[in-house]
């Protein structure tokens, strides 16, 4: 299992500032749900393979959205 940082998300394309973290994790109405992250001490990390995951749904989300406008 790989960790990732808050610097390592943005290097995945996700917006890594530490308000849009905090926002989407706490909002109860999002279809996708960001994962929510592990605490090591002060550190804060997210697990790679749930950060793929959604990504991978953000993409199936999109994908479904154009097929239903076209």
């Amino acid at each position: 299992m790989k960790l990732l940082n808050r610097r390592q998300l943005g290097e995945k394309g996700l917006p890594n500032s530490k308000a849009y973290i905090w926002r989407v994790s706490r909002d109860p109405d999002r279809e996708l749900p960001f994962p929510q992250p592990i605490r090591i001490g002060r550190n804060t990390f997210w697990v790679e393979e749930e950060i793929e995951r959604y990504l991978a749904a953000l993409v199936a989300k999109r994908d479904g959205q154009k097929g239903r406008a076209a």
